[in-house]
């Protein structure tokens, strides 16, 4: 490494895969320090996204791969989904029943904390353009008195 080039900080994280091992990544610079163990991330993992589990924090790549970075920290710092006792228990559960550790770690949470959002309907500003009187503007009235944006 060259003096001007920065350290490369990793991390190992285990996705829900049918693979009974963990993958690096790296951090991006404004991620280091903030990365956890037992915290939720997203990384892309053979062409889709996906929510992965932090299981180690720089630790050592290996040589000559270039790694894909975290997309996004998904737990802040504070408050990983998995404490570290937790964290050590589900690892073991893993490792003594020869179970993806990936898969493991989504089975201990609940169902629905990796949801993408909630879907539902919304009057935006051009809806409020349109409105019409009759019918059709006392379902868009309707729809400003729900909220939303």
């Amino acid at each position: 490494m060259s003096g001007s080039e920065a350290p490369l900080h990793t991390v190992e994280v285990a996705v829900p895969v049918p693979l009974r091992q963990a993958f690096h990544y790296r951090l991006r610079p404004g991620d280091v320090g903030r990365a956890v163990p037992g915290a939720r991330v997203l990384v892309q993992f053979a062409r889709r996204a996906l929510v992965g589990y932090v299981v180690a924090v720089d630790t050592p790549a290996p040589p000559d791969v270039k790694l894909a970075a975290v997309r996004e920290l998904l737990d802040p710092p504070d408050a990983p989904t998995f404490d570290g006792p937790l964290l050590r228990l589900l690892l073991w559960m893993a490792d003594y029943y020869r179970a993806p550790v990936g898969e493991v770690l989504r089975a201990a949470h609940p169902a629905g904390i990796n949801a993408k959002g909630v879907p539902g309907l919304a009057l935006t500003a051009a809806g409020r353009a349109a409105h019409e009187p009759g019918a059709t503007g006392q379902s868009l009235a309707w729809l400003a008195r729900q909220g939303g944006e």
